[in-house]
């Protein structure tokens, strides 16, 4: 006599869902409070696109779960991933708009955008190794209007 496939009712795998949607969460706050409110230098000695990648894959995960939950029709079930895949998808969003408007980078691309050179005192040229250096903006250039200053 055959077993039949460990299948779950429709209460456990909502609780499943709730708890995954919590630990989806849960890095995205905890990155968010590190970035806003710990660290004061924009950049980390972590990849941030780590975090995005998977935050993406995340959801990609949670898009088959709900298509499968279409099968079982269960509603509750279908919104809980749903909502995983929406956590996953703002979540990768906030880290790459952080690392875009230069709120929280790693250390390399921090280092790539010159932005070493906010923290450098005034008048001086900052040199970073293995990067050329970048001259301070010279003047802007003066029209000659054609008038004399001899009349």
């Amino acid at each position: 006599m055959e077993e039949p496939p460990l299948q779950l009712d429709t209460r456990r795998r909502s609780w499943l869902y709730l708890l995954a949607l919590l630990g989806v969460a849960e890095p995205i706050v905890a990155f968010d409070i590190y970035a806003l409110a710990v660290n004061d230098s924009a950049h980390t000695s972590l990849p941030t696109r780590w975090l995005a990648w998977g935050l993406a894959a995340v959801a990609l995960l949670a898009l088959v779960a709900w298509w499968a939950e279409r099968r079982a029709r269960s509603k509750r079930c279908r919104l809980l991933a749903l909502a995983i895949l929406l956590t996953g998808l703002l979540g990768a969003a906030n880290v790459l708009l952080f690392e875009h408007y230069n709120v929280l980078m790693s250390y390399e691309t921090w280092v790539e955008r010159r932005l070493p050179a906010k923290y450098a005192p005034p008048g001086q040229v900052l040199q970073i190794p293995g990067v050329p250096p970048r001259l301070p903006d010279a003047p802007p250039p003066t029209v000659d209007t054609g008038a004399s200053s001899r009349d």
